[in-house]
This record gives structure tokens, sequence and C-alpha cells, in this order.
């Protein structure tokens, strides 16, 4: 596999924090050096971006242009590297005593997101089946979503979920 241009970003559409945080990305300077892939597509395949199917669906990977898969805190940092606004939130980031406890608090996070997502269906009370987050679909089949690149059909736009 090729290394890619941008940074290929790999998050699960299917949880609402991820997504959120995916859109608050995409709304930065410099978010075109980012590309989205939707794990939780159907059409998704790890193994097509030789990555680890299970490894994936726990934390957050990205693919650099130089060819490197990082993930968790990591892919954090590699975001906020193309990110002008977020290269100091990265230098930081890189700090040895910081750098664990932010990957503490990322495992955290990351391992209790789904949860996240069930409490928020919980506080939701009656599920709403116009609301695709509700409906364990990435997505409603009548808000199909475009591929970023003709190249890459398992790449999503985050601001059109």
């Amino acid at each position: 596999m090729s290394a890619p241009v941008k940074t290929q970003v790999f998050y699960d559409g299917d949880c609402p924090l991820c997504t959120v945080i995916a859109r608050w990305y995409l709304t930065a300077t410099g978010a075109d050096n980012l590309e989205f892939v939707n794990i939780a597509s159907p059409e998704f395949d790890a193994a097509a971006h030789s990555l680890d199917p299970l490894a994936v669906q726990r934390v957050i990977h990205a693919l650099t242009p130089r060819g490197k898969v990082v993930c968790g805190l990591d892919a954090l940092i590699a975001i906020w590297s193309e990110l002008p606004d977020y290269r100091p939130r990265a230098r930081l980031a890189r700090i040895p005593g910081i750098h664990f406890l932010l990957t503490a608090g990322y495992r955290l996070v990351a391992a209790n997101r789904h949860w996240l997502k069930r409490a928020e269906k919980g506080l939701k009370g009656k599920r709403d089946p116009k609301d695709a987050r509700d409906s364990g679909n990435p997505g409603d089949p009548k808000d199909a979503k475009t591929p970023r690149s003709s190249k890459n059909p398992e790449s999503r736009d985050p601001r059109a979920l």
C-alpha cells in the first residue's frame, strides 16, 4: 500500500462523540490536509488499509503521508500536527509526562465511548426512527454520503453526517 497524500484518519462514524470531534477538526484551518475514513461504513475494509480490524475498532487510527500508522493519542497528535491552530497542542502532547497522562485519559474515553452512545440514547427517551444515529446505521440511505475522493470509496466527509 502506498502512503496517502493527506493524513487519513480512521474514525468510528457510529460513535456520536467521534463524529462530533471529526466535524470539529474539519472546521479548522488546514483541514484540507486530512481525509476522514468512516470505519463504520459497510464498504470499509481494514485490511485494504493494512490495519488490524479489531484494533481499528478500539481506538482512532491515522495513516500519515509518510506511510506511518499511528493510533490513539498519537493519531490525535498527527491530526493536530496538520492543523496550524492545533500545532502547539501537538508539541505539548509530545512531552513525555504529558503524553503519558493524555494517553491514559484517551484510553479511558475510548474504552467508554460506546457507553456514552448508549447513555445518549437513554437520555433521548423514545427512539426517533428519523434519527440515523439511533438507527444503528452509519447514516440514513436518503442522506447517502459521497466519497471525498473518487479513488477512495471508504472516505466519508464527517461534515455530511
